[in-house]
């Protein structure tokens, strides 16, 4: 809930896409000039020692109850090895977000929504997917059948595996 929220920084369920994990960040920022700042970030931190890089276009919204009142930011930030972590330090007044009378807080929760369009990635690895319920076009198939089921499965694939 946002209580916590004035003492740390909460942190989404990640979410894998584009063969990378991705969680989104919130939390307060005492800035000496302008005060305590609510925070928001986007975290994509591939676990691979290789280099890699991900260029997204980030938009994060923070929900009103007005969606009128909706505050919203967009960049476009360049992942990697060496650069985790990219959000807006200075995304909204931390006061405005804790006056109930502004909208932002519901039952001591406020909603994040985020939109990550991946625009490119580099030295990530997507994972295999094999679709055995049709043959592979160019391959020297055979077909099993498995408890009434038909599955296609190509000869060297099943000699890698066996």
């Amino acid at each position: 809930g946002v209580s916590k929220l004035t003492r740390e920084h909460n942190r989404s369920p990640i979410k894998f896409f584009a063969g990378l994990p991705w969680r989104v960040m919130a939390g307060p920022v005492d800035l000496v000039k302008t005060g305590n700042t609510l925070a928001l970030g986007v975290i994509s931190k591939n676990e691979s020692d290789d280099e890699w890089s991900a260029e997204a276009d980030v938009t994060l919204t923070l929900l009103n109850a007005d969606p009128t009142m909706n505050v919203t930011k967009q960049d476009v930030w360049k992942f990697c090895k060496e650069s985790i972590v990219h959000g807006f330090i200075k995304f909204i007044p931390f006061q405005t977000v804790l006056d109930e009378a502004k909208g932002f807080i519901k039952d001591d929760k406020i909603v994040v929504e985020a939109r990550i369009k991946v625009i490119k990635v580099r030295g990530v690895m997507k994972p295999l997917e094999f679709d055995f319920s049709t043959p592979s076009v160019g391959s020297d198939n055979i077909a099993l059948i498995i408890e009434g089921e038909k599955v296609y499965v190509s000869k060297g694939y099943l000699s890698i595996h066996s």
